[in-house]
């Protein structure tokens, strides 16, 4: 054994990223001496509700003394650095100074300015950079935040209603349509519901980064569960249908309540969910629908609700 175990492995850690180290701390100074911070303030502080397509004028105030010093042959350069430009659009993107401008500009107590265009809907941010031309050295100020709202009508309160108005629609006929007797029967042998809890609650959160295909991918893992549990074909239906169908529109509802313009970002998956949820349940509909390519019910017990009684009878494939 080692003399020095279990010390040598901490010392061949050390030795073999201690260069690394020492090599990222040099990166890091280099890169923290050549970009430093600039003391910039704007007005307006911040854009927080440009909506698509309107334009915002933005103030630019520094101290006049650094940027002269940082002249070269008369001239600063300044440029305006936006982190996403399909978001909003700088105009200009940069502006050539000479020093006497500067100066007259100092005396009259101006500053500079520039125009942001509300392009697209989310958030971005901006910064000035000014760049000394005899040593490189870039100074950039503070960010300067941007979100850019999309412009809403009637449509849009009409959409929020009717989803609502649906939602609450939905519960309600739920429990009225609920049999207490069959829940009853269900409980004493719940293999159904335990395979669409597991399916919903276990495989469900591991595919939600699928996106549009959440639906589909629901369906076919909860029904394949179902199937490989030798249940009913009317329990495969039903389990897969219960994992794939997801509430989309209670989701969209309670999205509303973000601030913008996440509350808008955010909607366009679980509408994206609710556009492909019908593709699969249709598809199969129709297959069931030709000659020949209808699936038999498994001879097993069934509940059977009565219409116009709360009896429920069990009635066996067998015995038809």
């Amino acid at each position: 054994m080692c003399p020095l175990w279990p010390v040598h492995y901490l010392l061949m850690y050390f030795l073999l990223l201690g260069p690394l180290w020492f090599l990222s701390f040099q990166v890091f100074g280099a890169a923290a001496e050549a970009t430093s911070k600039w003391n910039v303030t704007f007005t307006p502080a911040s854009i927080s509700k440009l909506l698509i397509g309107d334009v915002v004028e933005v103030e630019v105030k520094f101290n006049y003394t650094e940027l002269i010093e940082d002249a070269d042959e008369g001239h600063v350069l300044l440029e305006y650095l936006i982190d996403d430009d399909d978001i909003a659009e700088i105009k200009p993107l940069r502006v050539n100074f000479t020093v006497a401008e500067l100066e007259e500009m100092e005396k009259l107590n101006r500053f500079p300015t520039f125009n942001v265009t509300g392009s697209f809907l989310g958030r971005t941010h901006l910064n000035v950079q000014r760049t000394n031309m005899k040593t490189q050295k870039t100074t950039l100020s503070d960010n300067f935040n941007i979100a850019v709202l999309r412009i809403k009508g009637v449509l849009d309160l009409a959409f929020t209603y009717s989803v609502a108005g649906l939602v609450a629609i939905i519960y309600i006929n739920m429990g009225a349509a609920l049999n207490t007797r069959i829940v009853k029967e269900t409980l004493k042998r719940p293999i159904g519901p335990a395979i669409g809890f597991f399916c919903q609650f276990v495989i469900m959160p591991v595919i939600v980064v699928s996106g549009l295909l959440l639906p589909w991918l629901g369906y076919f893992l909860g029904g394949g569960t179902a199937w490989l549990l030798r249940q009913s074909w009317r329990d495969i239906i039903a389990i897969g249908i219960e994992t794939g169908v997801q509430n989309t529109g209670l989701a969209i509802l309670a999205l509303k309540f973000l601030p913008e313009p996440e509350s808008d970002l955010t909607t366009v998956l679980p509408v994206a969910v609710a556009i492909m949820t019908p593709v699969v349940p249709l598809a199969m509909l129709l297959i069931q629908k030709l000659p020949g390519c209808g699936v038999k019910e498994s001879k097993r017990d069934l509940f059977v609700a009565i219409p116009g009684s709360n009896n429920v009878s069990l009635t066996n494939e067998s015995q038809n």
